[in-house]
Parts: structure tokens; C-alpha cells; sequence
């Protein structure tokens, strides 16, 4: 599934054909990536082509942008024509996919913030511990770690998130 096509189906087109796309890896230290895309589609009753740039940047501060650089109308010839041989990216089967991650990624995040939520204070330093990986499953750890070494064990139910969440 091509990463974009949320994006492409919140600007409301549909049969969305890529007809270009070029993929840049800056070698910064942090690798961030650049990804420049044509795309030929259905605008309510007519079609457009649109470029559209999506740039990730990782390291101590992460985040995306999206943005359509251009748009322009085209004819439903010009749509054939480009889109001859080409796949069609936003197939009901890919539409049904988007739809199942962005339940599991939403999903996923509300059972962090329930896991989130009974996080108790560090009994050392005060300050709230977060769930945390161990070799015999998790536990709340202390994020003041090293200078503070504050830990404590799940609860049942913190213990089933942190399962259902970690496996």
C-alpha cells in the first residue's frame, strides 16, 4: 500500500493512479526522507492530476509533512491514457487495510493512554513512572533513571494492557 494514500483519500479523489514518484534519503544522521509523487485521479466528476510531496524527519524531534504542490484538471482522456497499465492504488481490498490500521493504530493509543493513566508516582522521587519492558514482562519504571532506580509491578488489569499492547 503506498504510504500516502490516507492523504490522497482525505483530499476527496479516488482512483488514484501514481504516474511519478521519487524517493530521496538525506544521510544527515538521522536519515530523513523526502518522497515527491505525481498522481492522476477521479475529483467528483472529473480528474486531476496532482504533485504532491510528503517529507519525514527523524532524530530528537520527529514529525511528517504533506502537501499538494500543484493541481491541475485533465480530461478523462488524459486519465485514460496515463493511467494505461498502471494500478489503481486506492483498490476497495487497500481502502479496507487503511481502514484496519487506522483501527489498530487508534486502538493501540487508547491503550497506551488507559496504561498511561494508572501509572503511579515513583515512591522515591515522585515522579509518575511509565511501563517498561523486563525480562520477565513489564513494570513501571522511573523515567529519572539512572539517578533515580524507582520501579514497581503491574497490576492485574495494567498487566493485561501492557500485554495486549506488547504481546
Amino acid at each position: 500500500m503506498d504510504v500516502l494514500l490516507r492523504d490522497y483519500i482525505d483530499l476527496g479523489i479516488s482512483e488514484i493512479v501514481v504516474i511519478e514518484s521519487a524517493n530521496r534519503e538525506e544521510v544527515t544522521g538521522f536519515q530523513d526522507q523526502h518522497l515527491a509523487q505525481t498522481v492522476i485521479a477521479r475529483k467528483g466528476a472529473g480528474f486531476v492530476k496532482l504533485k504532491a510531496r510528503e517529507d519525514r524527519w527523524f532524530g530528537p524531534r520527529p514529525g511528517r509533512t504533506f502537501a499538494v504542490i500543484s493541481q491541475q484538471e485533465i480530461t478523462e482522456y488524459d486519465y485514460k491514457v496515463a493511467a494505461n497499465g498502471k494500478e489503481i492504488m486506492d483498490t476497495a481490498e487497500a481502502r479496507q487495510q487503511l481502514r484496519q490500521d487506522i483501527a489498530n493504530y487508534e486502538r493501540r493509543l487508547e491503550l497506551e493512554d488507559r496504561l498511561d493513566g494508572m501509572a503511579p508516582k515513583c515512591p522515591k522521587c515522585g515522579k509518575t513512572m511509565y511501563a517498561n519492558p523486563g525480562k520477565f514482562g513489564g513494570f513501571w519504571a522511573c523515567p529519572g533513571y539512572p539517578d533515580c532506580d524507582g520501579r514497581g509491578s503491574l497490576s492485574p488489569e495494567a498487566r493485561r494492557l501492557y500485554r495486549e499492547l506488547h504481546g
